[in-house]
């Protein structure tokens, strides 16, 4: 399958409006695309679901049969572009599943595999990837120079919060 993969197009800005615009373009010039995929680099905080949401909506609605993937996904604890980032840890070894902006990464994933699930027709589910398996795999690790733990499993291979996020959203659909 030939998917058609790019970042930054979860915002619905300029980019997702580009992104319809040339999924359309080669829809309509016979283009075989099968899909398109988001990469999803996310923070807790940024951008908001409704963005989220209506980003998979525009691209579900070009075509009857193009497949959608989420194949980056990752969720940061901390915004290092809003000039007010909490900064919730400076020792990981701090860190534990009680934290607050654990919780917060959680309900992020939670709501963002929820939004696909219900946005995405199933037959036109391409899948969702996260972006590595443990923390200190992720290039966010120390991006930066602030730390961050954006994946489902901690430092130690233990599944976090946010790993019983993506379970409670992709069990409620069933």
């Amino acid at each position: 399958e030939l998917y058609y993969n790019d970042f930054n197009t979860e915002e619905n800005g300029t980019k997702t409006t580009a992104l319809v615009n040339l999924v359309q373009r080669l829809l309509t010039n016979g283009v075989p695309i099968d899909g398109v995929g988001f990469q999803m680099h996310v923070m807790n905080d940024y951008p908001s679901i409704a963005n989220i949401r209506a980003s998979l909506q525009k691209i579900v609605a070009l075509s009857p049969t193009l497949k959608i993937k989420i194949t980056e996904l990752d969720v940061r604890l901390n915004n290092p572009y809003d000039g007010n980032s909490s900064n919730d840890y400076t020792n990981r070894n701090d860190c534990t599943v009680s934290c607050a902006g654990l919780d917060r990464q959680k309900a992020r994933y939670k709501e963002i595999v929820q939004a696909y699930l219900d946005i995405v027709p199933p037959a036109r589910r391409g899948g969702i990837t996260v972006w590595g398996i443990a923390d200190p795999d992720s290039w966010f690790y120390t991006h930066q120079n602030l730390p961050d733990w954006p994946l489902l499993f901690n430092d130690n291979l233990q599944p976090k919060p946010a790993y019983q996020g993506v379970q409670e959203a992709l069990n409620a659909a069933q």
